[in-house]
């Protein structure tokens, strides 16, 4: 069976820096091999304003499973 290594990147919309980096940083994980699968902004507690979350994936080549949590 097929197992997968997910990731989850946030970026700040408020921060040139992070906005900045965001590029550089998807590219870093997808020359590692992962995937963008799904983007969604949600607002951080306690800030005005909202992230940016970035789910990855890529299939597990070392063939090791992994348990469930």
């Amino acid at each position: 069976m097929k197992t997968f290594e997910n990731e989850v990147l946030t970026f700040d919309p408020l921060s040139a820096k992070s906005m900045k980096t965001m590029p550089e940083k998807l590219r870093e994980w997808g020359e590692a091999g992962f995937k963008v699968v799904s983007v969604v902004q949600a607002n951080a507690e306690g800030r005005a304003g909202s992230n940016i979350h970035v789910f990855l994936t890529r299939e597990n080549t070392s063939g090791e499973k992994e348990d469930a949590a």
